[in-house]
């Protein structure tokens, strides 16, 4: 099963698989990439900038990022 949730800015996806929900251990305190990897297990979630007012910027390592600034619309 796909479970989905569109708020302001973001649409986040998990899955259940055979009545249990995915896990990762790829856990992430800030920001992916420049925040700290706690390696700990924790529900397996994804999400996308899909919000109307989400804004998109190249950051300061060459990464495209989406959110979370926002034009407020």
């Amino acid at each position: 099963m796909i479970v989905a949730d569109t708020g302001g800015t973001t649409f986040d996806a998990g899955i259940s698989r055979d009545g249990s929900v995915v896990k990762t251990r790829d856990t992430w305190l800030g920001p992916e990439f420049e925040g700290d990897l706690l390696g700990i297990s924790s529900v397996d979630i994804r999400s996308l900038g899909a919000g109307g007012g989400s804004i998109a910027h190249i950051d300061a390592g060459g990464l495209l990022k989406v959110g979370p600034q926002s034009a407020g619309s």
